[in-house]
C-alpha cells in the first residue's frame, strides 16, 4: 500500500513539476541604461525638439475648423488615435446651435492643414465646404469606445 500512494505522489509532482521547468525568464532592462543605448528603452522617450509646425492635442481639441473661404465649418471636438499611435482622425461638429441638431463627421486628419494665424494662435483648415460636411456619413462611435 505504502509504495502505490509513493508511486502516485511522485507521478503528481511530476506533473506539475514538467510546467515549471518549461518557464523562460523575461530578458531585464537595466535599471540605468546608458544613454546612448540603442533599442526598446531609449525609444520609448520623446527626445525631439519642440517646432513651430508640431501641435499639441489640446490644441486641436475644441480649434474651429475653416475651409479655404475662411468660413467656419466646425469644431473639433475629439481625435482618433489608433493603437500604434498614428491620429487617424478629428471629429467634428458641423452645423447646430450649442451642440442642439449637430452632425459629427470623422474627417481624416491628413486632410487638414495645420497653419497659425497672424497672432501664432493654431488654425486648422480643411479643403471641404460646409455643404459637403452637413452631407458626410456621421460620425457614431462604436460601444468599445464609448465612455463608462
Amino acid at each position: 500500500m505504502f509504495s502505490r500512494k509513493f508511486l502516485l505522489m511522485t507521478v503528481a509532482c511530476a506533473a506539475f513539476a514538467s510546467p515549471a521547468l518549461a518557464q523562460t525568464t523575461a530578458p531585464t532592462i537595466p535599471a540605468n541604461p546608458p544613454m546612448s543605448a540603442p533599442g526598446p528603452v531609449m525609444d520609448m522617450f520623446y527626445s525631439g525638439s519642440w517646432m513651430p509646425t508640431h501641435w499639441r492635442a489640446s490644441d486641436a481639441v475644441g480649434q474651429v475648423v475653416y475651409n479655404r473661404a475662411n468660413e467656419k465649418v466646425g469644431d473639433v471636438e475629439e481625435i482618433l488615435i489608433d493603437g500604434d499611435g498614428r491620429v487617424l482622425a478629428a471629429v467634428v461638429g458641423v452645423g447646430g446651435f450649442l451642440g442642439i441638431g449637430e452632425h459629427k463627421v470623422a474627417v481624416t486628419y491628413r486632410s487638414f492643414q495645420m497653419t497659425r494665424d497672424a497672432n501664432g494662435k493654431p488654425k486648422l483648415v480643411v479643403d471641404i465646404d460646409k455643404a459637403t460636411l452637413k452631407n458626410a456619413p456621421e460620425y457614431k462611435p462604436t460601444d468599445l469606445m464609448k465612455r463608462g
